[in-house]
């Protein structure tokens, strides 16, 4: 019984952890990197614990989610760093800075919308991979 007990908590953290939110890029307005130096481009994943940094204060994103949908991110309220670039990180932007951030959510599918946004990201990085 208490094998039973200890392994369903051990599985139940393992979803817990793998459960995390994940945000489709969908639309990129001047030039957006991760933290990383890697550049934000359409169909790139991003989690709430991602951080990106603007090179403007007009630059922004527009990320998707399967369940919770629109959600633009705009670095207005944020203090520039030393090299007048914008750091965000996203999960601190959404609870700190909501009235920054737009949400709307449209009904339908989960399946068929985390199927489509995957597919886009797919698409994107082929499309990235043939430029370079």
């Amino acid at each position: 019984m208490k094998r039973l007990i200890l392994v369903s908590l051990l599985l139940g953290f393992c979803f817990m952890a793998a459960a995390q939110d994940i945000y489709f890029v969908s639309v990129v307005k001047g030039r957006v990197l991760k933290a990383n130096g890697t550049k934000v481009v359409v169909g790139t994943k991003l989690t709430l614990n991602d951080k990106v940094v603007f090179s403007l204060k007009t630059d922004f994103l527009v990320l998707l989610h399967p369940n919770k949908g629109r959600l633009v991110v705009v670095p207005t309220t944020v203090v520039p760093n030393k090299d007048n670039t914008f750091t965000v990180m996203i999960k601190d932007f959404l609870q700190i800075k909501s009235e920054t951030v737009r949400l709307s959510a449209k009904q339908g599918d989960t399946a068929k919308k985390k199927e489509f946004l995957e597919k886009a990201a797919a698409d994107s990085a082929r499309v990235a991979a043939r430029k370079h």
